[in-house]
Order: structure tokens, then sequence, then C-alpha cells
């Protein structure tokens, strides 16, 4: 027998502050955030100080394990929410997404601000970097929060943490938090002095301009970006992520992704003074991907090639 019962947001709450099971703390807790979430995009009305309430109790509890609050501590995700949306008859808006998560981050910060402070000193890491469990929960806590402090000091005490990282766990996530506070430059380029040489770690330090700044800011840099900073690699490297799952997609490519190939490849040839010829290319692995043609499938010009017309990359 299985039986179904609607929760209130008020008994969400209690669960999230006082239930002694981990899973049902965090499943209430996720819950209600997305409730949070859904209506504030929606319009209708927020319990946010119960969430509010609920959040503060979780995060005071010690005996809790630092990894287990930094998890219940965040929001759910975007494609989540729009899943929501689109499951309850509502058209996702992606900015409406956003600025709600915005709104809710910044509610948390505002209400936890006086309990930061102490948390934080207790999630510093003092001993030398060491991959196990307890210093890796402390360090997923301490950003956790910093995520909120930074929404308060305009980056001030993200700038502190990148200039004392000793690892790359924190130094990524104090410069995600300074581009995130717009107050990223000097920290960028910094990085990129320290770890040019190193392909795999520059592969996140291209990601890192992208994935923390809201859509505006995003746009103004995709604008500004400077063709002299791409990376000159001798060879071409492996094939990026994303571009080997669209490689690999089963039944075919779509067209939109092929017009996305087209700008990388026009991306790729736009080559300043002194620069080896397609070198955009090698960074972004293309030339190992020789079914990658720089227009729209059906317009290949060598139809005889295999697979040539029919939507998909050749294998």
């Amino acid at each position: 027998m299985i039986l179904e019962r609607e929760t209130s947001a008020q008994e969400r709450a209690f669960l999230l502050a006082h239930d002694t099971d981990p899973f049902n703390k965090w499943e209430s807790g996720r819950t209600l955030a997305r409730d949070v979430l859904i209506a504030l995009i929606t319009g209708e009305d927020v319990p946010l100080d119960d969430y509010l309430h609920a959040i503060a109790v979780m995060l005071r509890d010690d005996s809790l394990d630092p990894a287990f609050r930094a998890l219940t501590l965040g929001l759910p995700g975007q494609d989540d929410l729009a899943q929501t949306l689109y499951d309850a008859g509502v058209t996702p808006d992606p900015m409406k997404i956003y600025r709600a998560k915005q709104t809710l981050w910044q509610a948390m910060a505002e209400h936890l601000q006086d309990l930061l402070p102490r948390l934080m000193a207790e999630m510093e890491v003092t001993e030398p970097f060491q991959p196990n469990a307890e210093q890796a929960g402390k360090r997923a806590l301490g950003l956790g929060l910093m995520n909120l402090l930074n929404r308060l000091d305009g980056g001030a005490a993200a700038q502190a943490l990148y200039d004392r990282a000793d690892n790359m766990t924190l130094r990524l996530g104090a410069l995600g938090l300074l581009l995130q506070a717009q107050k990223g430059d000097a920290a960028l380029a910094d990085f990129r002095a320290q770890f040019e040489a190193d392909e795999l770690v520059m592969d996140k330090w291209f990601a890192m301009q992208v994935t923390p700044r809201g859509p505006r800011r995003d746009r103004q840099d995709r604008r500004q970006t400077d063709r002299r900073q791409r990376l000159q690699l001798e060879k071409p490297e492996p094939l990026p992520r994303g571009v080997w799952r669209v490689h690999h997609e089963p039944g075919g490519v779509p067209q939109r992704v092929w017009r996305g190939l087209q700008t990388v490849c026009r991306l790729a040839d736009q080559t300043g003074p002194g620069e080896p010829a397609n070198h955009g290319a090698h960074v972004l692995g293309l030339r190992d991907m020789a079914a990658i043609r720089c227009r729209p499938s059906g317009h290949d010009e060598n139809p005889d090639r295999a697979g040539a017309g029919d939507g998909r990359p050749e294998p």
C-alpha cells in the first residue's frame, strides 16, 4: 500500500529544521526551496519566512556533517525549476527563473548575515591540504556560505580567500565568486599567469568566465573577448565533453547544434597577426573531429562522403 499526502510549507520547514533522518531533512528542504522559487516566479504567496528560519536552524546544528549542510544549503537547478513549471502547464521563462534564484540567495544572505562569520571561521581548514572527506566537507560548506556573504560585501571575502588559497578547490571557488561580484578581472589575469601551461586547468579558466556570471554580463564578455587570449597549443587536445556528447548523439545532430558549430568554426578562423592558422580550432579540439563541417547538414561540399546530408556526424 502506498499512501500519498500533501504536506504544507510549515510541515516541510519543520522537517528541514528538526527531522533526525538526513534524507527526509534534505528532501523537505529541497521541496520547500523549489516551492519558494516557483512562487517567486509565478507571483503566488511565498512561504519565504518558513524556509529562511528552517535553513538557519539546520546550519546551526553542529551535529550535522558539513558536507550535508552544504548540500542542503544549495538551491534547485534551473533545469529542475523549468521542468516543474512545464509540468504545471506554465511556460518556463529563463530570466524569471534566474531572477527568482538571485532573489532567494539575497534573502538568505540577509537573513543569515549574523551567523555567517562564526560558521565560516569554523569551516576554515588550517591543516595542510588533504583529499579527505572531513576537509572536503568543510571546504564545500565554506564556499556555500561565502556565496551568501559575497552578496553582502561585494566580493571582499572572496578576494581574501583567493589570495590565500592553497588548493584548486578554494582558488576556483573564490574566482567564481569574484566573477559573480564582477570584480574578477585581476584574479583572472593572475590565474592565467600561474597556470597557462596547464591545458586542463585552463579549460576550467575558460569555463569560469561564463558560468558564474549573469546573462547581461555574459553577453558583454563575449563581445569584448580578445582573440589574443586564446591558448596557442602545438597539437589538438581531446574533444571537449560537450562536443563529444553531440558527436555521439544517437539519431543525428539538430540543426541548431550545427548552427552553433558554424559559429565555433568562424571564431576558430579569426586569427590575429602572428597567430597560427586555425589555432582556435586546436583549442576546441575540433580538428580531431573529421565529421565537423562548418555548415548545417545537407550542405556538405563533398556529398559523396559517408553520412553527408543525413543530419549526423560521421563515425
